[in-house]
């Protein structure tokens, strides 16, 4: 399906084509089902994704009235490919194998791999990192204490923990726990084709991308 086709069966809340692409929408930041009957929003503020994973992925959540996750793959193969996000997700206790993750699907490892990063747009490795640092976030802002956080987020130790998380979030966690305080983050907005974007960074690298439709709300 091209975008044009996306966006008149999501115009006319068409349930046939549930499971065969999610509806992002960057001026909310949630992701819905083409049959969703919440208000559509203008055109220029909707991406398109053949699975709610990549959506995720790049920070939308999922729908509450139409439940976007629920809904099967028409395709076999992206079905396949949810269910190994599913498998990704479970495993708390490190990586798993391509070799694993293929026999899940009765996928070759190659096969796997190739079909993952096309649909998905990252590496299994990537997802599981991706997946293991929303953890950490989750636990943090919900005010967990570090140290049990960690091993709960997959991290085999508090050492690979502190030499990982200044790349993602760009304080320690401890800082990131308290919200950021104390944290110095300057900040930059611009237009970009969804609409404006804020970017914020700490001395350490980048902390926050937001895109929005105007910059008080951004900021």
């Amino acid at each position: 399906m091209t975008d044009t086709d996306r966006w008149s069966s999501f115009i006319g809340r068409d349930a046939a084509f549930d499971g065969a692409f999610v509806a992002a929408v960057t001026s909310t930041g949630i992701y819905c089902r083409p049959s969703c009957p919440a208000r559509r929003p203008k055109p220029e503020n909707v991406r398109f994704y053949d699975l709610p994973e990549p959506a995720e992925h790049e920070g939308f959540r999922a729908c509450k009235r139409c439940h976007p996750r629920d809904a099967d793959a028409h395709d076999p193969r992206i079905e396949a490919l949810r269910r190994v996000c599913r498998f990704i997700e479970d495993h708390d206790d490190g990586p798993p194998t391509l070799a694993a993750m293929g026999a899940e699907v009765d996928l070759s490892p190659h096969h796997l791999q190739r079909s993952f990063k096309q649909v998905v747009g990252v590496t299994p490795r990537q997802y599981y990192d991706a997946c293991r640092i929303a953890r950490l976030k989750g636990s943090l802002r919900d005010g967990d204490q570090v140290t049990g956080t960690l091993y709960e987020a997959g991290y085999s130790s508090s050492s690979r923990l502190y030499e990982k998380a200044p790349e993602r979030l760009c304080m320690t966690p401890a800082t990131y726990r308290k919200a950021g305080k104390g944290a110095e983050i300057t900040y930059a907005i611009a237009d970009c084709p969804p609409g404006r974007l804020l970017v914020g960074a700490t001395a350490r690298g980048i902390a926050a991308i937001y895109l929005g439709d105007n910059d008080q709300t951004l900021e």
